[in-house]
């Protein structure tokens, strides 16, 4: 509660709006996450560690599954965006999945195929 005492106490301070109760849970839950993340770094997780600690402890497991799939998609819209395959360093050379257009006449075959 003494997060909460002082939450308070600088809103009066500074002439803010007393806080309102979404505010006041808000202010609750990151209390909540800032001891849960400082009692595993002091059980010796790292920093990344720690932050899963967290995640695991107040994210569910769908909402977590579903926020790595829109971060892998926007990854991905980025490298199409820069035009760039993933792991292709910046001096790359690009290869065309299919030859030209006057190019790809000559690969065809000349015979017709029969219905059979």
């Amino acid at each position: 509660m003494a997060a909460l005492d002082l939450l308070l106490a600088l809103s009066m301070v500074t002439g803010g709006l007393t806080p309102t109760p979404a505010g006041l849970a808000a202010a609750l839950g990151y209390v909540h996450a800032y001891r849960l993340f400082r009692a595993a770094r002091e059980a010796g997780a790292s920093p990344r560690d720690a932050l899963r600690t967290v995640a695991d402890a107040l994210v569910p497991l769908r909402v977590r599954m579903l926020m790595r799939a829109e971060h892998r998609n926007l990854a991905g819209f980025a490298l199409w965006v820069r035009r760039r395959q993933d792991g292709v360093p910046l001096d790359g050379v690009s290869l065309e999945w299919m030859p030209a257009a006057s190019d790809a006449s000559a690969d065809l075959p000349t015979a017709e195929l029969s219905r059979e």
